[in-house]
């Protein structure tokens, strides 16, 4: 299944996870397939949106499930989020390949610099 791709007598990801009876979501790198096998109600992946966005942007990934949790439905809801964080981006995107393969070592680049915080600082809501 490394591939992607799955056969056809697969039990799928779904089927295994939540209910059939529930409205299923996918948001993120979605290393499954075809369709047919995996069915979702809701998937924002790379087929659709940029895996740099839908995998890795924390703020696009938050309002993409916010919108998954405001679809109006009545059944139990399974929501199966995938980073793309193993897998940085310097095999899809070679401009960003230096930043990549920095990024989370507490250095700046490319207009970011990183943020500490103690835990007396963050206030839980």
């Amino acid at each position: 299944m490394h591939s992607g791709t799955c056969y056809l007598s697969h039990v799928p990801f779904t089927a295994g996870l939540h209910l059939p009876e529930s409205t299923g979501g996918f948001i993120g790198k979605k290393h499954a397939g075809p369709e047919t096998v995996d069915p979702f109600d809701f998937a924002r992946t790379e087929e659709n949106i940029s895996v740099l966005q839908v995998g890795r942007n924390i703020t696009k990934i938050k309002l993409l499930v916010r919108q998954f949790l405001h679809v109006k439905d009545d059944r139990p809801i399974f929501l199966y989020v995938a980073f793309y964080d193993p897998h940085r981006c310097g095999h899809s995107q070679p401009q960003y390949r230096t930043f990549s393969e920095k990024f989370g070592n507490g250095e700046s680049g490319m207009g970011w610099k990183p943020q500490h915080y103690t835990p007396e600082q963050v206030q839980a809501l």
